[in-house]
């Protein structure tokens, strides 16, 4: 690549021990922090290089949700930005609400010329943005032999966040049209102090409880082996020694937070039709109406009846962080980007990625927004939104904002760099003698990332795909809920599953 004129940019030192994930980052601090800092600052003498290509005054709008935790670091990143492209004002606006309500803000915008150069974004938020011909492809932009990303970088993004900017059928099949960015998933996290090292009759071949077994487990072995021997040794236990108690109204062994994550995910892992693109963004199909899904979520809400597992609407609770840190669940299957509310709290936990169906075809869905760019009619506009894009996901600000955000890295250079390795310790995770501590809760959170990255993956995206997934939320809701206070014979599936969708189809 030619460079016409160069700007070099010292990365500024990064305050890291004050961070926290979803979180006031002022209050977090630790002797462990101050540890962590002193390793991470002494590689912050490395420098970003990149050219500069807009000539006139150029001024872009970015909408996102952030909250006020991760503002900084992307203002941060704005203003040094400016020195590579002192030609191009940004101006950030925090939009309220979640992301849902962003999407109902841009459309509305959409339709009233209101709308900014740039915004967070899920897959099928731009498949509903298509209708106004606005949003950009950026396939020329990341093909661009000046400006746009070599194969080096394109093979150090992961590939299934990168993927996941082109699965739409949009003007241009195959092009992309979004851009990975705050990416995080989901994870089981677990009572280290119930459960490691206990020896449970009839589990792991007579072997006690360890970190990888139950980073290996399929839905089989942990539903029809694992749940029903755990009750049964727990039942032997005297009553000052036993692990939980099974008759507790709101208890469940495994508490699963997204209802739609575990239905889309679950369908995914065992190969079961969830929804297909068509020939273009108007024409997808929704496939999830069939015998072999009810059947899975029959099996599931007979363990919802066994209280083998539980979603937080079936108890009145809004998370099933708060059932785990309440003990009334010893597993959590929750977001990333939400370790706040798990560690921290007074629990020594544990960390696995998520049941499978086929330990040999993992599968776990990619969460978080990314971007995309909507047209305002100047070409200038539209490539200051993608150097911008191209700047903050540098290797090294990636590992920058990973750092301040809670997200994970979407590069593989980030993620083994030494600053985010030393920095959260992940090549010694016994490092931490508090297990139940925010930065330890951190550390074995990004310890899975890498391995995520690698089976991260989303679901094809449509007109009706948001429709889909708010469908099959209150459809696995109701399932587990009625299997769980009526018993799974007493659920009506057929009726259940053909109001649901309907309320697809009719979006």
């Amino acid at each position: 690549m030619k460079f016409k004129r160069l700007a070099t940019l010292a990365i500024i030192p990064l305050l890291l021990g004050t961070l926290a994930s979803c979180g006031d980052p002022s209050t977090t601090a630790t002797t462990e922090d101050t540890t962590k800092t002193d390793q991470t600052t002494k590689d912050d003498t490395s420098v970003v290089t990149t050219e500069s290509f807009i000539d006139t005054p150029t001024e872009i709008t970015i909408w996102t949700t952030m909250g006020q935790d991760k503002q900084p670091w992307l203002e941060q990143m704005i203003t040094e930005f400016k020195k590579i492209e002192p030609n191009v004002t940004i101006n950030h606006e925090v939009q309220s609400g979640n992301y849902e309500a962003l999407k109902t803000l841009i459309t509305n915008g959409l339709a009233g010329n209101n709308y900014p150069n740039m915004t967070y974004c899920y897959p099928d938020h731009v498949a509903s943005y298509f209708s106004s011909k606005k949003v950009v492809n950026l396939t020329p932009y990341v093909e661009n032999e000046q400006y746009g990303l070599t194969d080096e970088d394109l093979s150090d993004i992961y590939a299934g966040y990168w993927e996941e900017g082109k699965n739409y059928n949009g003007p241009e099949s195959g092009a992309i049209y979004s851009l990975p960015f705050a990416k995080s998933s989901e994870l089981m996290y677990y009572n280290a102090d119930k459960l490691l090292n206990q020896t449970i009759p009839g589990v792991n071949d007579g072997r006690a409880l360890t970190e990888a077994y139950f980073n290996n487990l399929t839905w089989d072995e942990f539903f029809d082996v694992f749940c029903p021997a755990l009750v049964s040794y727990n039942e032997t236990l005297p009553e000052n020694e036993k692990l939980f108690n099974y008759k507790d109204s709101k208890f469940g062994i495994l508490g699963y937070d997204s209802a739609a994550n575990l239905f889309i995910t679950l369908l995914k892992q065992y190969d079961i039709p969830y929804t297909e693109a068509g020939t273009n963004v108007n024409t997808g199909e929704i496939l999830w109406n069939n015998d072999e899904a009810k059947a899975l979520t029959k099996k599931f809400a007979e363990y919802a009846e066994k209280k083998y597992i539980v979603v937080p609407q079936a108890v009145d609770e809004d998370y099933t962080s708060n059932l785990f840190v309440a003990q009334n669940c010893l597993f959590t299957v929750s977001s990333t980007a939400g370790i706040s509310h798990i560690a921290g709290q007074g629990v020594n936990i544990g960390c696995a990625v998520i049941p499978q169906a086929d330990l040999s075809n993992k599968a776990v869905i990619s969460q978080g927004p990314s971007f995309c760019v909507l047209n305002r009619g100047n070409e200038n506009e539209n490539l200051a939104c993608w150097l911008f894009y191209k700047y903050i996901t540098s290797s090294k600000n990636n590992i920058t904002w990973s750092m301040g955000s809670g997200y994970f890295p979407i590069r593989d250079s980030s993620y083994n760099s030494r600053e985010f390795q030393s920095y959260y310790h992940l090549d010694d995770l016994g490092y931490f003698t508090d297990k139940s501590a925010l930065d330890y809760g951190q550390a074995i959170t990004y310890s899975k990332s890498e391995e995520i990255g690698s089976y991260a993956y989303t679901s094809p995206v449509f007109r009706n795909s948001s429709a889909s997934r708010n469908a099959v939320d209150g459809l696995m809701v109701q399932i587990l809920t009625d299997g769980r206070n009526s018993g799974a014979a007493a659920v009506d599936y057929d009726t259940l599953f053909t109001e649901a969708y309907n309320n697809a189809i009719n979006g």
